[in-house]
C-alpha cells in the first residue's frame, strides 16, 4: 500500500483531461507558465477560452494547495503469479480465474486481441491494482468549489495511479529498472506493459471489479462496492498490470452472442474446472 501526498502528484497530473471534464477543449499546454505572450498565440476566437482555462487553472492550483489536509490518497497493489487460461487468466495462488473478451472485428493487423494473449501459458505474473482519493471534508461554499473539489479528485486518483505504476515497473516489480519517461510520455503510454482499468475499451465488463476484489482488499484503502460494482469514493480507480513488452492498449469492440453467452458462462466459474 502506498500513501501519496498532493504535492508529490500534482506534477503527474493529466489536465487536457481535467479541462475536458470542464468542456475545455484545447491545446493548453503550457498553461503552468501562462502569462500574456501564452494568450497572444492564441486566435481571436478561441482566446476566451483560454481565458477561462487559465482562471479555472489558477483555481484549481490554489484548492490543491488546500487539499493537502482535505483527503487520503493511497493506492495498493500486488503482483500475483498468473497464467493465461481458458480465453482467460487464471491467479494460480489464489485458484481465481478473470474471464476475459477477445476482439472480433478484424483490424489492421489480422489479429483478434484479449488481454490473456500478454500472459505466458506455463508461469507469468500480472499486477492488480486500486487506487482511491477519500475526502476528509465536504465543506464547500459554493457550488463551483465542490465541483472544482470533486474534478481535483478524479485527476489526483488517475495521477496516483500513474506514479504506482511508475513505481512499479522500476522498482517493485523491476521489469523496466532503467525507464527514463517524461510525465508527458507516462500520459502517452510510451512506457513497457500496460495498465488497463475496470470499464476502459480493453476490459470493458464492470463486474469484473468484483472478482479484483478477490485479490486484492480494497477496503484497506477506503474502497467500497455497490451491488452494481460502482466504487465508493467516487475518485476511485482499479484494473489489472501487464509487464509483457507486447502487450498493447486496445478496444475490445462490439462482440458476438456467442462470445457473450460463452463469457458469461466462464464468468460464472471463479475456480476453473479440470
Amino acid at each position: 500500500t502506498l500513501n501519496f501526498s498532493v504535492a508529490e502528484l500534482v506534477p503527474y497530473v493529466h489536465w487536457e483531461y481535467f479541462f475536458y471534464a470542464w468542456r475545455l477543449m484545447g491545446d493548453f499546454s503550457g498553461i503552468e507558465n501562462a502569462d500574456e505572450m501564452w494568450i497572444s498565440r492564441f486566435s481571436f476566437s478561441e482566446r476566451t477560452k483560454a481565458e477561462e482555462a487559465q482562471k479555472l487553472y489558477a483555481d484549481a492550483m490554489q484548492m490543491l494547495q488546500q487539499m493537502e489536509t482535505q483527503v487520503q490518497i493511497r493506492s495498493i497493489f500486488r503482483i500475483s503469479p498468473a497464467i493465461s487460461y481458458n480465453e482467460g487468466i487464471l491467479f494460480t495462488e489464489d485458484k481465481i480465474y478473470l474471464p476475459t473478451l477477445r476482439q472480433q472485428q478484424q483490424n489492421a493487423t489480422n489479429t483478434y486481441l484479449s488481454l490473456c494473449d500478454f500472459v505466458d501459458e506455463k508461469t507469468d505474473f500480472v499486477g492488480i491494482f486500486a487506487s482511491s482519493v477519500v475526502p476528509i471534508t465536504n465543506n464547500f461554499a459554493t457550488d463551483y468549489e465542490k465541483l472544482l473539489f470533486q474534478t481535483l479528485c478524479d485527476r489526483l486518483a488517475e495521477a496516483a495511479t500513474e506514479k504506482m505504476h511508475l513505481l512499479v515497473r522500476t522498482e517493485y516489480w523491476g521489469y523496466a529498472p532503467n525507464e527514463k519517461l517524461s510525465v508527458k510520455e507516462l500520459h502517452q503510454c510510451k512506457y513497457a506493459g500496460i495498465r488497463p482499468a475496470v470499464g476502459y475499451p480493453s476490459l470493458p465488463d464492470q463486474s469484473v471489479i468484483f472478482i479484483l476484489q478477490n485479490l486484492i482488499p480494497f477496503g484497506e484503502i477506503g474502497i467500497s462496492l455497490t451491488e452494481n460494482g460502482a466504487m465508493n469514493p467516487a475518485s476511485s480507480t482499479c484494473g489489472l498490470m501487464f509487464a509483457n513488452p507486447k502487450a498493447t492498449y486496445f478496444s475490445i469492440g462490439k462482440i458476438g452472442d456467442d462470445q457473450k453467452a460463452d463469457y458469461e458462462r466462464r464468468k460464472r466459474r471463479f475456480v476453473p474446472m479440470a
